[in-house]
């Protein structure tokens, strides 16, 4: 209806000039409203003839019909009018600008605006997690990880899966002492789910870092936590090489039980060896036998080594 009544009295043409171009505007902003925006960006453009320089607002009201045209670049150029010549920075051209520049996926001047989102708006996490997704994208993984993890200690961050993400980026900028510290504090603080997955990842980064016990103390977590008896196969491995024969059994024969590994031959034969050290040679000849049942020909012959070695040194 208002359309209907602005149209009539542009047709009548008794306007003073000044109020015929406002008329336009409103005219303008009336067929943006209803989602007529063709018609809207016509207006528009008619009363620019008259009026070369536009104020902000109407650069972003142009910006804002193009981009629903998506005519992208144009309205970038609108609404790149409007930031510069506003007198006080707005929030929504900001956000347009931003869209325009991930629409021409310009990363680089999405950077900028995003940082400048970032600084007016430092409490808001979409723009922070924007930036570090966008220095992603521009595989500058180091400040990626700067933004993410500030992000972080803001308490902007909060969420399980978005800690781990900056935990993997540690891990990605050769970082793991800080991947495992952050880890580890975040799960102590239930900040980050119990989950072996989780926990796994600890390890890795504890492993990383050089931090044996730590990491082994982790994957003895991650394990419990486990479907399948993988982790429980690990662990046991690095009790061998730690020679920690006791440890070694318990781990291993968990994920026999547990079940679900890969190359069950190997872990039979690990399980073997920690018997054999233990001097529990019975246990030990049972584990290489039941290795010798396996499919993988290494383990087989493996096994039937340990098997003649025992019964040997039996002998001797």
């Amino acid at each position: 209806k208002a359309i209907k009544i602005l149209l009539q009295c542009k047709q009548l043409e008794v306007l003073p000039d000044n109020q015929e171009q406002q008329l336009l505007i409103n005219l303008g902003q009336l067929y943006l409203a209803e989602g007529q925006y063709q018609k809207a960006i016509d207006l528009i453009e008619l009363w620019l003839k008259d009026n070369p320089n536009p104020t902000p607002g109407i650069n972003a009201l142009t910006a804002s019909a193009y981009a629903q045209l998506r005519q992208y670049a144009k309205a970038l150029t609108f609404i790149s009018k409007a930031v510069e010549a506003a007198k006080e920075p707005v929030e929504g051209w900001l956000k347009l600008k931003l869209a325009l520049h991930f629409q021409l996926q310009q990363y680089p001047p999405a950077v900028t605006v995003l940082e400048q989102l970032v600084r007016l708006y430092p409490d808001k996490k979409v723009y922070w997690t924007q930036l570090s997704g966008v220095y992603i994208q521009l595989k500058d993984y180091k400040k990626a990880l700067s933004v993410k993890h500030l992000a972080y200690q803001r308490g902007l961050i909060t969420k399980s899966k978005e800690i781990v993400s900056i935990a993997h980026l540690f891990l990605f900028n050769e970082a793991p002492l800080k991947a495992a510290v952050l880890l580890d504090a975040a799960l102590n603080k239930k900040e980050v789910k119990h989950t072996a997955k989780n926990w796994e990842l600890l390890a890795n980064a504890w492993t990383l870092a050089q931090e044996g016990d730590q990491a082994i103390a982790a994957l003895e977590i991650a394990s419990k936590l486990a479907d399948t008896g993988k982790l429980y196969k690990q662990l046991g491995h690095r009790y061998v090489e730690n020679e920690q024969w006791g440890k070694a059994v318990g781990a291993l024969s968990k994920a026999l039980k547990k079940g679900g590994i890969k190359r069950k031959g190997d872990t039979y034969i690990l399980l073997g060896m920690s018997y054999f050290e233990l001097k529990s040679y019975p246990k030990a000849t049972e584990a290489f036998k039941k290795a010798k049942e396996q499919k993988n020909k290494k383990s087989k012959k493996t096994a039937q080594q340990w098997i003649d070695y025992i019964v040997s040194f039996q002998q001797f």
